[in-house]
């Protein structure tokens, strides 16, 4: 049965048990669907991703399915990325001391591994998959059918300025040029901010489709949710995220958009450590300026609630 179908039978159906039914149909079909955009990679799996963090605009146990998205991306054997490499960076064996070709990381549009250059360095080098320029842009016209179709299913919010977005970011993530740029300006803005920690460029072995960063691990997010760290620390950590965020919101107006939580790392000494800057949202003043107000509102009501 369809997910069309099990939605228009919950209409007449209200007990437990069509529930129950209805649960597991959307589950069945939220499975199949992250399956199929986890091979894809590309724009299918992006667009899977940015669904997955609407709180509200899918059922919970959906969100829940493609929530895999962001950590669970197939890799792709480390011959075919070096052709890739190579192609962008012909003599970067004069560069490199060593190269693991196991990728410490595998997103939508490339994988990212550990190499360390001559003069001892470690770093972090970003490559995209080979013809994901076109694999992207073929990918649109279908994915818009099928996430208009799978959203109106379950909510009545306008989809085509949602795709709008969507699809913008998706086409500037294609430019590891652009991103290099969104790093230079995220550092700029966070010179200050010892709390926040974002790896340099490597400016020479950097091109449109391979960038190559400062190596600088951290903590994931999953380990320092869990029991082994304290709660101040992870108190601490949560503040610093929460306020990295709407610094960029309200102050910069340039918001880090991305909603992959495995761009995020952290430090035991609560310093915050931010990955891919691909995903770069520039706020309009206005908007800006009304996420201030209610920043300013909540926080003066919390302060009153305390008193």
């Amino acid at each position: 049965m369809s997910l069309a179908s099990e939605r228009a039978l919950g209409f007449f159906l209200s007990d437990p048990i069509a529930q129950a039914r209805q649960t597991e149909k959307l589950m069945l079909n939220a499975l199949r669907a992250t399956e199929a955009l986890g091979q894809l990679k590309g724009a299918a799996m992006k667009a899977g991703q940015m669904l997955s963090v609407h709180e509200g605009l899918l059922p919970r146990e959906v969100n829940e399915v493609l929530r895999t998205l962001q950590s669970d991306a197939p890799v792709v054997p480390f011959t075919r990325m070096e052709a890739v490499l190579r192609n962008e960076l012909p003599d970067f064996d004069q560069h490199f001391d060593t190269l693991d070709p196991s990728a410490i990381a595998a997103a939508s549009i490339g994988q990212v591994y550990k190499a360390r250059l001559k003069d001892g360095r470690d770093v972090a080098v970003k490559v995209q998959y080979p013809d994901i320029d076109q694999v992207v842009r073929s990918d649109l016209k279908n994915l818009k059918k099928l996430f208009g179709s799978l959203v109106a299913m379950v909510t009545d919010i306008e989809f085509d300025e949602m795709w709008k977005e969507l699809k913008t970011h998706l086409l500037e993530e294609l430019d590891y040029h652009q991103e290099a740029d969104n790093i230079r300006r995220m550092s700029e803005l966070h010179h200050d901010l010892p709390e926040v920690l974002v790896p340099a460029v490597i400016e020479e072995l950097s091109t449109q489709r391979v960038l190559t960063m400062e190596y600088v691990p951290g903590i994931k997010p999953a380990d320092a949710c869990s029991e082994q760290y304290s709660q101040a620390l992870k108190d601490r950590w949560g503040r610093v995220l929460m306020e990295f965020v709407v610094r960029g919101l309200t102050e910069h107006r340039f918001l880090h958009a991305d909603p992959n939580f495995g761009n995020y790392a952290f430090l035991e000494d609560g310093r915050l450590i931010v990955y891919d800057h691909g995903c770069i949202k520039r706020v309009p003043q206005p908007i800006a300026s009304g996420y201030r107000k209610v920043c300013l509102l909540y926080t003066s009501d919390a302060a009153d609630e305390d008193w």
